[in-house]
């Protein structure tokens, strides 16, 4: 999970999460994900991060989207929950 987080950086470091409203850094928002999968629960860093991806939306390769999947499915989520949050995310081409 830890390497999903790493792997996201570029996505997020240079973003700016909820700019409208009291904006948060890309890169430190990433690093409190990366310190709730390292320190308490995986899973829940994992859905801290889709929420961010989420938010910035970066174009995502199929490579980067398949593993986000299998992570879901490692944890247990329906078919669904991955697919709604990055689906739309994926480079076309």
């Amino acid at each position: 999970m830890l390497r999903a987080v790493r792997e996201a950086a570029p996505l997020l470091k240079n973003a700016v999460i909820s700019p409208h409203w009291e904006p948060i850094p890309g890169a430190s928002a990433l690093a409190a994900v990366e310190e709730v999968v390292a320190d308490t629960d995986a899973d829940l860093g994992f859905r801290m991060l889709l929420r961010l991806l989420d938010e910035v939306s970066p174009s995502l390769t199929q490579e980067q989207y398949s593993h986000y999947q299998a992570l879901g499915r490692r944890f247990g989520y329906g078919e669904d929950h991955v697919t709604e949050k990055l689906e739309q995310l994926i480079r076309q081409g």
